[in-house]
């Protein structure tokens, strides 16, 4: 299995069961467990856009960047309005729900395989 569908789905697991713990202390180190692992799957983002993509990797990179900064945009936002109206267990299970299937889509990407030969 390819390391960051291992890394997201700890991810995922780790928010799950952070937002569902009913102690302070170990939930707060669950959900610390969920960003690091979240933090440890982006050094294959980057790998990956420059075996796959080669000379345009540039290019690929800014764009996933640019959609990652997308996603720091809506989070702040959507997240305490989730939590506000549903619950904290809701809102984080939708960044869960997010980062597993951020897992589920690395099952398409082949690090192996350039999009474009040369």
């Amino acid at each position: 299995m390819h390391p960051s569908r291992v890394r997201w789905f700890m991810a995922a697991l780790f928010l799950l069961t952070g937002s569902v713990i009913a102690q302070a202390r170990l939930a707060t180190v669950l959900i610390a467990l969920a960003a690091g692992f979240t933090g440890f799957a982006t050094v294959n983002w980057w790998a990956t856009t420059v075996d796959i993509t080669r000379r345009y990797a540039g290019s690929v990179a800014g764009i996933m960047n640019t959609a990652g900064n997308l996603g720091g945009v809506i989070s702040p936002t959507l997240t305490p309005y989730l939590a506000e109206r549903f619950g904290w267990v809701i809102a984080l299970g939708v960044a869960a729900t997010a980062a597993l299937l951020a897992g589920l889509l690395w099952f398409f990407v082949h690090p192996d395989r350039a999009l474009v030969e040369e």
